[in-house]
């Protein structure tokens, strides 16, 4: 692990200053498993910083055809199992400013984001897993505890939602195409 982890970001100086302070093993536990948290999002962020730094290969416009081209780098943020992940990635548009052509970010779509997407799938896997054995209060809670993460119930249960939905579609379909043989 580079020393530019722990060294250069503040977060750490609080985390060493609460595990310092706990006084029972139960408290230094839980401060310790939020440093390994804090730790998981620099990782992250560094990675993502790296991989954003890459030369990028544009694809070409879908209605020119000609090759996209950078227009610098533009925040990106997601909420993970660690927290806030923030970087920069590469955007890019059609160099001829083809109309109703949106800009477009390769790191993404190589990452498995989608356009606006502000939640990772593993935080709501983790939360759907949770409310299929507790209530959505109690899923919540758990959630928070575990993660460090303060979603809502009414979150988690729209969540749940938008899942039975896809699957609701999912069965639609294959049921479809047994039907047809």
């Amino acid at each position: 692990m580079k020393a530019s982890l722990i060294l250069y970001d503040n977060r750490f100086e609080e985390f060493f200053h609460k595990l310092h302070a706990s006084q029972t093993l139960v408290m230094m536990v839980f401060c310790v498993w939020e440093g390994l948290r804090l730790i998981g999002l620099r990782l992250l962020e560094e990675e993502l910083q790296k991989r954003a730094l890459e030369p990028e290969q544009w694809p070409p416009c879908e209605h020119c055809g000609q090759k996209l081209r950078s227009k610098g780098l533009r925040a990106r943020q997601i909420l993970t199992l660690f927290g806030w992940v923030t970087w920069k990635r590469r955007i890019g548009r059609c160099a001829n400013g083809c109309k109703g052509i949106q800009t477009t970010a390769p790191l993404d779509n190589r990452l498995g984001l989608a356009k606006g997407q502000r939640t990772s799938a593993e935080v709501k896997w983790l939360a759907c897993t949770l409310v299929v054995f507790v209530p959505y209060e109690t899923a919540a809670l758990l959630l928070r505890q575990m993660t460090g993460l303060n979603l809502s119930a009414d979150t988690l249960w729209n969540w749940t939602q938008m899942v039975g939905q896809a699957i609701g579609a999912q069965t639609d379909l294959e049921l479809a195409e047994l039907e047809k043989g």
